[in-house]
């Protein structure tokens, strides 16, 4: 068993499900990001348009 951040006992599992969690997050926050840049582009396209 290992520690956490505040100093709790903590199992691999839970170490590997919680990192799993987290890279989750990352990529649904990576996600809308890309969607984010996609709108813009597209936005900042017509703004250029004749």
């Amino acid at each position: 068993m290992d520690t956490n951040a505040l100093g709790h006992l903590i199992t691999a599992a839970e170490a590997l499900s919680t990192a799993r969690e987290v890279l989750a997050d990352l990529e649904r926050a990576l996600a809308m990001a890309d969607d984010a840049a996609d709108i813009t582009q597209r936005y900042t396209a017509r703004l250029k348009e004749p």
